[in-house]
């Protein structure tokens, strides 16, 4: 898929620690744009390596919860699929997302923690 369509982001699913050897394998121009599996198989040592390969800023971790999110953080992973949780919605998603590529869109998401539990729509920066 990433040699014929090099503009479609693709992911390598379930990548932990230990299948660096298969990334290793994978050629330079099929290599994913991603890599993503589950927030508990994260360790030091892969943060390691992904921080020694460049790759950090490519991981996407899921099942993140009230349970493992400040530990996502402070390994330095900012993609996350979060499992609902109202303890997490109130610290994440209250706040404006940011961007630092003019290549991506001007939205941000905007939510409110309004006792009905209503988000708002996104808005546009000025």
């Amino acid at each position: 898929m990433e040699h014929k369509y090099p503009k479609v982001n693709t992911a390598l699913e379930r990548f932990d620690f230990f299948q660096t050897w298969l990334y290793r394998l994978i050629p330079k121009r099929w290599k994913p744009d991603y890599l993503s599996g589950f927030a508990r198989k994260v360790t030091p040592g892969h943060v390691e390596w992904l921080k020694k390969k460049q790759l950090l800023s490519k991981r996407i971790v899921y099942e993140v919860d009230a349970t493992n999110y400040d530990r996502m953080l402070n390994f330095g992973i900012t993609k996350a699929i979060i499992d609902y949780d109202p303890s997490v919605h109130s610290r994440t998603l209250a706040q404006p997302i940011t961007v630092s590529t003019s290549a991506v869109s001007n939205y941000f998401r905007s939510t409110s923690d309004n006792p009905d539990g209503e988000n708002q729509p996104p808005t546009r920066r000025p």
